[in-house]
């Protein structure tokens, strides 16, 4: 709690350095970026979108090979339990410390990628809104999961997108609609933590879960009963072969009979105390 007060007291006081250093930060007009120049006849933003689709794929996988390390492990170690991770030996300061360098570099480059579109970086373009509504999205899409993050990444640029023509569909005011797509994304958001508590991710990975075993388990029963009626011959039943009907343990328990111990080596029954001789 400590550290996610000390960054949401950065982020609000750190823009208005902007304000009190207008000659380095631009003031309230900000710094104008210069996009990259694209080769050819490619054009510009088709170039740009392909730079920072390349960026994602190479953070992402990094992250996945860091996930596998050992400090990946050490990041799961620490969320799931600071005081057992300190006795099994890693350094929990160390690590947080870690994971917020990493995590803070990942949104440097998001700011940077987005500062070459916008081609300005002001004030206006990071609010405090965004960094909840990116919040927001990790939580949807399945915080843990380098996979989930796309889906609230999906959810969160196209929900703007669907809000505005669901508002024009809806004939709303302006003022209506300027808060639409908050109230669209807040439901979806809370549809979500109660049908999936773990994310978007988390409830497709149940689902395929279930789905696999649905059907890795009627496989393996008509694989077994194929296999026994071959055994059979033509013409037989399935249910015949002992041990895969429904009274199969009924039929075992009923049908075996018990085999007295006996003596190591000489083969004689062993007398039980107060049955008398065999």
């Amino acid at each position: 709690p400590y550290l996610a007060g000390v960054t949401l007291m950065l982020a609000l006081a750190l823009p208005q350095l902007s304000g009190q250093y207008g000659s380095v930060f631009g003031g309230e007009q900000g710094l104008t970026t210069t996009p990259p120049i694209a080769p050819g006849s490619v054009n510009s933003q088709q170039w740009l979108a392909w730079i920072e689709l390349l960026c994602a794929l190479v953070v992402i996988v990094l992250l996945a090979n860091l996930f596998r390390s050992r400090f990946g492990r050490a990041f799961r170690a620490v969320r799931d339990d600071e005081v057992a991770a300190s006795v099994s030996g890693i350094h929990v300061a160390r690590t947080k410390v870690l994971a917020f360098a990493i995590s803070a570099a990942c949104a440097g480059l998001g700011g940077a990628l987005l500062a070459l579109s916008t081609g300005v970086v002001n004030v206006g373009e990071f609010p405090l809104s965004l960094s909840i509504a990116l919040l927001a999205a990790m939580v949807l899409g399945g915080a843990g999961s380098l996979i989930g993050i796309w889906w609230g990444a999906i959810a969160l640029v196209y929900m703007s997108t669907w809000s505005t023509s669901l508002s024009k569909q809806l004939s709303l005011g302006s003022s209506a609609a300027a808060y639409l797509s908050d109230a669209i994304f807040g439901l979806v958001l809370i549809v979500a933590m109660l049908v999936a508590p773990t994310g978007i991710q988390g409830g497709v990975r149940w689902v395929l879960h279930r789905l696999w075993t649905a059907v890795t388990g009627q496989t393996a029963t008509a694989a077994a009963t194929g296999a026994a009626a071959d055994r059979l011959g033509p013409g037989s039943d399935a249910g015949s072969v002992p041990g895969t009907g429904p009274l199969a343990g009924a039929e075992v328990a009923t049908t075996s009979d018990p085999v007295p111990p006996t003596r190591r080596g000489t083969g004689a029954p062993v007398q039980r105390r107060g049955n008398g001789p065999p």
